[in-house]
Parts: structure tokens; C-alpha cells; sequence
């Protein structure tokens, strides 16, 4: 059985790391929200928001698959702007999986619907000299045969200012030694 303590680190975790696929959708305006949230020209569906202390930004465009040109021109932008890629997930750096900038797209299941679709998925993190950490997604929702023959991309970003990384961090270290000891 879970505790109430684990209950809310889950729910911490889940709520920044998932919150800009899931909830209700609102807008606001783009001066309200940090430089690294980078709106790609031409984008539709636009939502920004704010949740659990970040700052999200969710988009769709027009790109076939791999999505250079967009993935290219957002990491320029966020270079220009002093942000460094990381070659693994901020939030549990001792991964070994690495991030996407080393490991390219990866394939998933989605099966939290009542369809069960394959994804495209590519994530990196980058870091500023302050220690905050803007996240990026790309998804492609494929067909159930996962050919890439989607041209619609969407891209989630998401913004966690640094004390909020560090308690993160330590939130998700717990939570991983509490299930280990179980």
C-alpha cells in the first residue's frame, strides 16, 4: 500500500512531468512567460499555461518526421539564448538512457485511451547559468502499425525554475528509494 508521503511525491512528479498532455487548456499571452517557451512560426493549436509552479507551452506543426528543421531552429534559439543542452534527463541525471540529443527519436506505446496508438517521441532538456531547465517534447501519434506517415507534430515545452528542479530532484530520488526497498 502506498503512503500518504509517497502519494504526493507521485502526484508532484506526475503533475509537472505530465500536466502538458493532461487538464484543462487555457490561454494567455506569450509576454507573460519565459524566453525559453519558443513559439515555432506557423503553429496552431497554441496552448500556454501554468501548473505545480512551471511554466508550459503546447503546440502543433506541420513537419514530417524527424523534425529537424523545428527540433534545429528551437535549439538555436534557446543556444542563442544561453541555454545548454543536457546529455541526460534533468531530472535524474544518473540515468543512463540519455536524453534525446544523444539518442534521437524512440518509440512508445500510448495506451491510456480506449485507441492504442504508437508515438514518435523526442525529449531533451537544456539549462540555463541560473540552474532552471526548460524540457521539449515531440511527439508524432502514428497509426497502430507505427509507420511514420504523420506530418503533425506536436511539441510540449515546459519551464521549471531552479529551486523547483532541485526539490523535484530530491522528490524523485525518494520516491525511487522508497519503491526500491518494497
Amino acid at each position: 500500500m502506498i503512503t500518504l508521503s509517497r502519494k504526493a511525491i507521485f502526484l508532484l512528479l506526475a503533475a509537472v512531468c505530465t500536466s502538458i498532455f493532461l487538464g484543462p487548456r487555457g490561454l494567455a499571452t506569450a509576454s507573460e512567460y519565459p524566453d525559453a517557451l519558443l513559439l515555432y512560426p506557423g503553429a496552431k493549436e497554441v496552448w500556454r499555461g501554468r501548473r505545480a509552479g512551471t511554466d508550459q507551452l503546447t503546440y502543433h506543426v506541420k513537419e514530417r518526421l524527424p523534425a529537424s528543421g523545428v527540433i534545429d531552429w528551437i535549439s538555436a534559439k534557446l543556444w542563442d539564448q544561453n541555454w545548454r543542452p543536457l546529455p541526460y534527463d534533468a531530472l535524474e541525471p544518473n540515468d543512463a538512457v540519455g536524453a534525446s540529443q544523444l539518442r534521437g527519436w524512440h518509440p512508445l506505446i500510448d495506451a491510456t485511451g480506449s485507441t492504442r496508438y504508437c508515438v514518435q517521441q523526442w525529449l531533451g532538456d537544456w539549462k540555463d547559468r541560473s540552474g532552471n531547465i526548460v524540457r521539449y517534447a515531440f511527439h508524432y501519434k502514428l497509426s497502430r502499425d507505427c509507420a511514420p506517415n504523420s506530418d503533425d507534430l506536436e511539441v510540449s515545452a515546459v519551464y521549471v525554475p531552479a529551486p523547483l528542479v532541485k526539490q523535484m530532484r530530491e522528490a524523485f530520488k525518494r520516491f525511487k528509494q522508497e519503491h526500491k526497498a518494497q
